[in-house]
């Protein structure tokens, strides 16, 4: 049986990711969880996203699912729809002095149902999602 890291053959795929000052713009997908930047089944070794700017896109900000050991950092995130940060499943993810702002519904306008938008959610949305060692320090959070 294999899991979210192990190829079929039994090989582990390990990786690790350092963005520092880096701009992504006009990214992710409108009412999907493909978000401007996603940590995805990240299990094995340690990612880093600091001092950069993501902004302006039609879904999620920054998505992290079934990772391990994400430090995001003294970012600027915003102009997203839905969710500025999501975090699903995941453990060791520290948030830390991101500024983020501007996260807009996606104008669902039924009379039965309202959109849900948040600014950082850990856990947050879905029934049996389970986190551990989630730290969000000194952020600033605003119109959303």
């Amino acid at each position: 049986m294999t899991s979210d890291w192990q190829e079929a053959n039994n090989e582990y795929r390990v990786g690790e990711t350092y963005f520092d000052n880096v701009e992504i713009y006009n990214c992710s997908q409108y009412d999907t969880y493909k978000a401007a930047l996603r940590f995805e089944g990240a299990k094995l070794g340690k990612s880093q996203v600091s001092n950069s700017a993501i902004h302006h896109g039609l879904g999620i900000a920054i998505h992290v699912e079934f990772a391990e050991n994400v430090v995001i950092r003294n970012n600027n995130i915003y102009n997203f729809q839905k969710y500025g940060i999501n975090i699903m499943t995941s453990k060791n993810v520290h948030i830390d002095q991101n500024w983020l702002f501007a996260v807009y519904s996606r104008n669902i306008s039924t009379r039965d149902m309202k959109d849900t938008i948040g600014g950082i959610l850990a856990c947050a949305h879905m029934a049996g999602d389970r986190c551990t060692g989630i730290k969000l320090t000194n952020n600033v959070v605003a119109s959303v």
